[in-house]
Formats: C-alpha cells, sequence, structure tokens
C-alpha cells in the first residue's frame, strides 16, 4: 500500500493526456464496457461525501504519512481488487467508489495552477465514430465533457475537504501506525501495512471545542464511519479465501 500510496501518478492513471478541442475535434468518447481496469487497484482515494456509502462495504484508513486523504482498501495483496469480477463486474450490492466511476477522466494541474481535464490514455476512450462527441461543430464541449468535468469537479472538491480531514487527525495527533493480518486457506498469511487508523481512546478524548467544530463539518460522523470500517478486514479475508477456493474448484 506504501510504494502505491506514494506514487507519482494517481492509481489506475499511468498517461492522463488534456481532453483538447483541436486534438479532439470530431473524435467521440467510447466508455469502458467493463471495469477490468480497476481489477489491479486494491485501494482508491475517497471523497469526504462518500465515506458512510463505503464504511458499509471496506475498510477505511489513512495513509502513513497523512498526506492524503482517506483510501478504502479493495484488498489484502498489492495491484489485487477482490471486488472485480474475472468478467469485469464490480461484486453485487457493494458500493463503487467515485475514483472508479469517474475514470478514465481526472484532473490534473497546469504549471499556472489551473484545472484541467485529462482522460487516460491507455483507456482506448477515444474513438473515430460514436454518439458521445467530445466536442460539438461549434467548438463548445459535447455532454460527454460538460459531465466529465462536473463530475471531475465534484470529486476533488470532496477529495480536498476530505484531505484536510485527515490533516487534521493527524494535527490532533489521533492516527496511529496499524496493520492487518489475515490468514487464507493452505495456511498463506498475509500483512497489510503502511496505513495509518484512529486511536479510540484519543479520540475519546478530544476536547470539547475541536469536538463541536469537527461536528459542524461532520467529521465526528466520518471518524465513526472509518472506525466501523475496521470490521471490513474480516470481509476482505473471506473474499480472499472464496476467490482461491474457487480458482481451485475451477
Amino acid at each position: 500500500m506504501t510504494d502505491a500510496a506514494n506514487a507519482q501518478l494517481p492509481v489506475l492513471y499511468s498517461k492522463p493526456i488534456p481532453v483538447d478541442r483541436v486534438a479532439h475535434a470530431g473524435k467521440f468518447y467510447a466508455a469502458p464496457t467493463n471495469l477490468r481496469f480497476a481489477r489491479a487497484a486494491s485501494f482508491v482515494p475517497l471523497g469526504m461525501a462518500e465515506m458512510a456509502f463505503a464504511a458499509r462495504h471496506y475498510p477505511i484508513v489513512f495513509p502513513a504519512n497523512a498526506q492524503g486523504g482517506p483510501l478504502a482498501v479493495l484488498g489484502l495483496e498489492n495491484a489485487h481488487n477482490l471486488f472485480v469480477t474475472a468478467e469485469g463486474f464490480w461484486a453485487d450490492d457493494h458500493y463503487i467508489p467515485a475514483y472508479i466511476r469517474r475514470y478514465p477522466f481526472i484532473f490534473t494541474q497546469a504549471p499556472d495552477g489551473q484545472f484541467v481535464l485529462c482522460l487516460e490514455a491507455g483507456a482506448n476512450a477515444i474513438a473515430d465514430t460514436g454518439d458521445k462527441p467530445f466536442f460539438e461543430a461549434d467548438g463548445k464541449p459535447g455532454k460527454v465533457v460538460d459531465d466529465a468535468l462536473r463530475f471531475s469537479g465534484d470529486f476533488h472538491a470532496q477529495h480536498d475537504f476530505a484531505v484536510a480531514f485527515v490533516k487534521a487527525l493527524a494535527e490532533q495527533n489521533l492516527l496511529m501506525d496499524n496493520n492487518a493480518k489475515a490468514q487464507l486457506p493452505g495456511g498463506k498469511d498475509l500483512t497489510l501495512q503502511g496505513f495509518r487508523t484512529v486511536d479510540p481512546a484519543k479520540f475519546d478524548a478530544l476536547p470539547d471545542d475541536i469536538y463541536l467544530d469537527w461536528r459542524k463539518k461532520g467529521w465526528i460522523a466520518a471518524v465513526h464511519c472509518h472506525l466501523i470500517s475496521l470490521g471490513h478486514w474480516q470481509t476482505l479475508a473471506n473474499r480472499a479465501a472464496r476467490e482461491i477456493a474457487a480458482k481451485k474448484s475451477a
């Protein structure tokens, strides 16, 4: 988790290119037909607004360096997502994080500080024909670009708020190094490390003025979501065990 979390490029992206009215004039968007692209995502960043949804299905942890936002853990091994099937479907009745739903679009920051809508080049999402033009004949952004700008903008704002939340946790010394261990069929032991969780005792001792301020921001509820979510380590272990059993019986 540590290596991926510290990578220069965000999870799932290797070559984001700007969506450009000249380069993409006359081009059409070819949306992914499945979620196989996410099979290597063992964790993804979360926006603040989705903490409660993600907590119902995945452990939520914080980066070891406290320099990012909360992370939804999707697997026990590096580059292995337990919630995407070989056919590219997400596990039934499980929340799909906004980070996954946003793909292949993403905001990147230009040298002048402006944010630019980009598209992952490796997604093969640009086509010569289709019904979703990137730009209209008059050069105005098509609906797909408008929607991507709105969704990416909302996620970026929610992620910034989540980063501020984690920074506040660190400033109040509430985060502690942690690890998760699981034993799979056949005696295989897995240890996931390089992340932090909230120390419940220190959280309970939070000063009243800080508590009230955080309650107004929704951060107290977010901490409770995080603590509840840690019960899903066993969920991951169970899914990993079922996956191993299915491969053996195939």
